[in-house]
């Protein structure tokens, strides 16, 4: 071959990968690999790449071109029934995502029955005396592609009945029921809520929050591992983000619950993809958030004059009369079972994150979080609780104080509270606990003795 035919094949086939590797590129920052390529294109870039660098080998490399051409087809052939190999085990249900740490989502993930156990009326439970410790990025910051977010080192440990403490409670003094805020899974144990109310009251106090876990579930909860450790008190922490919303897609679950209880795909299992994901991670990108996704950011200026960018999910989104109907419903039956066995209930409100930033941080021009509406649920769900003599404590107030202070109870990132959150949550909790004290224990529904005021 003539020197100059071996020049233009050496300058031909790099731009043709180039061309390759520049067809399938998506502008999608949220794309799995790099926020570039998504996993087909992926792999139609590397085989086209390991096609041309091949026939570039075969026409200008060392040698006589037949045993360059054997060597290429043996190699192909080595590495494909490696692959193949591999793959198999993936086909009889291994997952390359736990060997090589590349699972997307964190180990309190609902649903999936790796990390939780089915439960007819639970939907998801995690399994009983089982741990996890990894590294967890806020749950906002892939999907508006935050910039410096930094991992949140997570360490849990649930007990015999799947929920997070240190130990199993035969009593408790206090139940605490709900949903991650209470699980506070990327928190220190230390710094939860529940920890903190233990260490005030000097009393035992029981987590029972699971993740993900709405109205129904929570009576469940309160019917089959709450009442059981005859506890003075149950709290019921309500998130107004997503509990109301959660109503219709519980009861689909309910349905449809085989469809959705179910291991991840094969292709998200297979030890190509997940291999590629951990290269992936070696390679240092900057995330970018576009100018919609800025849109759910706001400014706040700390105590000490630095500021903080916050960034929210959403707004309250508004409810349905069905919604309404079933959560207050579920709140009633509650406290009715709470006064049946003696055991005061309180309800605690915990607002969706813009909520109580609402008007106390710098927001940028245009739509966004500048136009979301309050629903007034906090105000409506007050208006219940009094008509219904329901011991009630809104943790809003509180919360918005502590950001006019200069100081964030939530994280940055994340739709959660913070250290600050938890410990202004416990603090509330106890101050209405102890002012209850001296109350009478609930013998009726309406007995005003389950207020603890």
């Amino acid at each position: 071959m003539s020197t100059a035919r071996r020049i233009f094949l050496s300058v031909l086939f790099p731009v043709i990968i180039v061309l390759i590797w520049r067809a399938t590129r998506v502008e999608d920052p949220r794309a799995e690999f790099l926020g570039q390529w998504r996993f087909s294109g992926l792999m139609i870039s590397l085989g086209a790449t390991w096609c041309a660098l091949a026939a570039w080998f075969v026409a200008v490399g060392p040698g006589r071109q037949r045993h360059r051409a054997f060597g290429v087809i043996a190699l192909s052939m080595a590495m494909v029934v490696i692959l193949g190999l591999l793959e198999a085990l993936t086909l009889f249900g291994h997952d390359w995502q736990g060997s090589f740490g590349t699972r997307p989502v964190d180990a309190f993930t609902p649903l999936r029955l790796d990390q939780n156990q089915a439960d007819p009326e639970l939907i998801h439970l995690h399994w009983p005396n089982t741990e996890f410790r990894g590294q967890v990025l806020g749950n906002l910051v892939e999907h508006f592609q935050i910039p410096d977010a930094q991992p949140y080192a997570v360490d849990v440990r649930y007990d015999g009945r799947g929920f997070r403490n240190d130990r199993d409670y035969e009593r408790a003094a206090v139940a605490v029921i709900g949903d991650s805020f209470v699980e506070a899974a990327r928190l220190p144990l230390a710094d939860t809520l529940v920890k903190r109310l233990e260490r005030d009251l000097e009393q035992d106090v029981v987590n029972l929050g699971q993740s993900a876990y709405g109205f129904r579930q929570e009576l469940e909860v309160l019917k089959r591992f709450a009442l059981p450790l005859q506890p003075g008190t149950v709290v019921w922490m309500l998130f107004g983000g997503n509990d109301f919303r959660d109503v219709s897609m519980y009861e689909e679950l309910r349905l449809n619950a085989d469809l959705h209880r179910r291991e991840d795909p094969f292709v998200k299992r297979m030890f190509l993809r997940n291999a590629l994901r951990l290269l992936a991670r070696l390679i240092p990108r900057e995330r970018e958030p576009s100018a919609d996704d800025r849109k759910h950011a706001g400014v706040l200026a700390l105590a000490g004059g630095a500021e903080e960018t916050i960034w929210f999910s959403g707004p309250t989104e508004p409810w349905t009369d069905r919604d309404w109907q079933v959560g207050t419903s579920t709140l009633l039956e509650a406290r009715e079972l709470c006064a049946r066995a003696g055991t005061r209930f309180l309800v605690c409100y915990i607002p969706r994150k813009y909520d109580a930033y609402r008007g106390l941080v710098a927001l940028g021009a245009g739509d966004g979080a500048r136009g979301w509406e309050d629903p007034g649920l906090d105000t409506a769900l007050t208006r219940f609780c009094n008509e219904h003599e329901l011991a009630w404590l809104d943790l809003t107030p509180l919360l918005r104080a502590a950001i006019k202070d200069g100081r964030s109870p939530f994280l940055r990132d994340d739709v959660h509270f913070n250290a600050l959150g938890q410990e202004i949550a416990a603090r509330a909790i106890a101050a209405q606990l102890r002012s209850a004290a001296s109350s009478p224990s609930p013998t009726t529904p309406g007995n005003p003795g389950s207020q603890p005021r």
